[in-house]
């Protein structure tokens, strides 16, 4: 028993070296990335809303403390394949993505109101609709002063 447990952790202990040696390497790195961004890329996107239906999808809802284990306000309305969302609060985004919800098809943002915990993520959800596909510039609707708002990320 004594030989089998010792083999045992043998292997274990040269697993663990081999595993952080690799992290030591970058080009171990970019392999492991480009594996797991090629895995998530696979993935077809998930059907929201058929054709005249509606749904919701809570991607946040965190109050303004903050919690790790939940993401800032933001909900996410479906109607067919356009897609509108309502505050962007922070770790929102990063919840839409990891879903893989096809962010092309938002057609626009409104905002409830300009906290922080509402609006933290706009700069990063107009950024990844772009990258995801958006040819045409984001709407963001709101209450008055919702273009300063805008501006101000556009100058950021």
């Amino acid at each position: 028993m004594t030989r089998i447990a010792l083999i045992v952790c043998a292997i274990v202990i040269a697993l663990g070296m081999g595993l952080w040696l690799a992290t030591l390497s970058p080009a171990v790195d970019d392999w492991a990335y480009a594996k797991f961004a090629m895995r998530l890329a696979a993935k077809p996107p998930p059907v929201l809303a058929r054709a005249h239906e509606l749904s919701v999808l809570l991607c946040g809802t965190n109050a303004p403390l903050p919690d790790p284990d939940r993401a800032g306000a933001c909900t996410l309305i479906a109607a067919g394949d356009d897609l509108y969302v309502v505050d962007a609060g922070l770790g929102s985004v990063r919840n839409l993505v990891m879903w893989h919800v096809p962010l092309a098809q938002v057609k626009g943002v409104l905002l409830t109101h300009f906290h922080s915990d509402h609006i933290g993520d706009l700069g990063e959800l107009r950024l990844q609709t772009w990258v995801a596909g958006r040819r045409v510039p984001l709407k963001v609707y709101g209450p008055p002063g919702v273009e300063d708002v805008v501006a101000g990320f556009n100058r950021a």
